[in-house]
């Protein structure tokens, strides 16, 4: 059980990215807005990084009941559902739908994993055993969540430079 919870929390740790970009160089008054835009959604990755990390440590500390980390679960959850249909309220500014459509995508795939992967966790680190042929599943369904959040992941880095070279500002990383 403690290998299980080992294997999530190191899942969650990296699964939780989030950049926040500042304006270096603004050329446009489209700038301005493309920079306001871009913050805005890098905002909504953050908060959601936030809810997972918490959702982590206090499923490490070995002392939550079951319904305790299916309520934290669900909060998670929600809060994923918050990001998507926030990001979905922003103003979209011109030039940014390949940006727009990485960050509803990666959101997205969290929904989808807290929904589906998650629940199939929570459900088997709770069982009343936990056997090897159960690590060993859970163990799959975290690499394949990890090469896909990594492919997600680099698309969103893509597009959001692609939108900050193509609106005349620069990222930096922090």
């Amino acid at each position: 059980m403690k290998s299980l919870k080992l294997i999530i929390s190191l899942f969650v740790i990296g699964a939780v990215i989030g950049f926040i970009a500042y304006s270096t160089s603004l050329k446009t008054t489209n700038a301005v807005d493309a920079v306001a835009y871009n913050n805005a959604v890098v905002e909504e990755q953050n908060l959601l990084t936030q809810k997972f990390l918490v959702f982590n440590t206090k499923l490490s500390t070995d002392t939550l009941t079951e319904e305790e980390v299916i309520e934290e679960h669900g909060k998670l959850f929600e809060g994923a559902q918050v990001a998507l249909v926030n990001i979905e309220n922003l103003d979209i500014p011109k030039g940014s739908e390949e940006f727009t459509q990485a960050a509803k995508d990666l959101v997205n795939f969290y929904i989808d994993i807290l929904d589906d992967e998650y629940r199939e966790i929570i459900n088997v680190a709770y069982s009343d055993e936990v056997t090897l042929a159960d690590a060993d599943e859970m163990e799959v369904i975290v690499t394949t969540i990890t090469e896909e959040e990594n492919e997600l992941l680099q698309k969103f880095v893509y597009e959001q430079q692609q939108f900050a070279e193509q609106s005349g500002f620069e990222l930096q990383e922090v």
